[in-house]
């Protein structure tokens, strides 16, 4: 067993932000709300969903080119880890992943599209649906944790800006290598010391924006 494990802290930063969303053809600003929500509460359970659930293309209204009125500009090439409602990744990272125990979780191919020219990113990128739950948290040696909620529907948000901030339980470090825990709110998910070393050794953690758990 490690003594480690480990968290992705990326959904706050905005240099993984370019603003990609689902497609808004065919649907009502109250349909696109709903279905991000509802999409949003599920992959925060760690409940393996369909590939229904989510769209086969991501697009943004961003661009590359100067003279956007609003300054946002996208890269000629996009970052192994890209922000949206789920995390999505690289075929690079996927296949890294493919490699170890991820339980029900699912890796869907989503196509990443430019609007202003109608054009996609020729980069192979997958909707990474963590469907493995485990009750892994421990609040009070947590400081990077802050709870939140009321008594009886409590949750905690992550403040995680160095290693050791979080505090989890011993059996985070059997089973799937890559799992949410329910409590949480946020996005973040956590990898196995040996998930976090493959990803590493392949110049790929980086990305993700680890930060080192404890296990006791």
């Amino acid at each position: 067993m490690s003594d480690y494990v480990w968290v992705n802290t990326t959904p706050s930063l905005f240099e993984t932000h370019f603003g990609f969303g689902w497609p808004k053809e065919g649907f009502s600003p109250q349909e696109l709300a709903d279905a991000y929500n509802a999409l949003i509460l599920d992959s925060e359970k760690g409940i393996p969903l369909p590939q229904s659930r989510f769209p086969q293309v991501l697009e943004t209204h961003f661009t590359p080119t100067p003279g956007d009125p609003h300054k946002y500009k996208l890269p000629a090439k996009l970052p192994h880890f890209v922000n949206w409602t789920c995390p999505v990744i690289s075929k690079e990272i996927a296949d890294v992943l493919r490699q170890f125990d991820i339980g029900a979780t699912n890796l869907y191919p989503v196509a990443m599209r430019r609007a202003d020219k109608g054009t996609t990113f020729d980069q192979e990128f997958f909707i990474l649906n963590v469907g493995v739950a485990k009750d892994t948290l421990v609040p009070e040696q947590s400081p990077g944790a802050s709870a939140a909620g009321s008594k009886t529907n409590r949750y905690y948000q992550l403040s995680v800006y160095d290693d050791d901030q979080l505090t989890l339980k011993g059996t985070a470090s059997y089973g799937s290598d890559i799992w949410v825990d329910p409590v949480i709110s946020g996005g973040q998910f956590f990898v196995s010391d040996r998930l976090h070393a493959a990803l590493s050794k392949a110049g790929l953690a980086a990305p993700l924006m680890f930060k080192r758990c404890r296990v006791i």
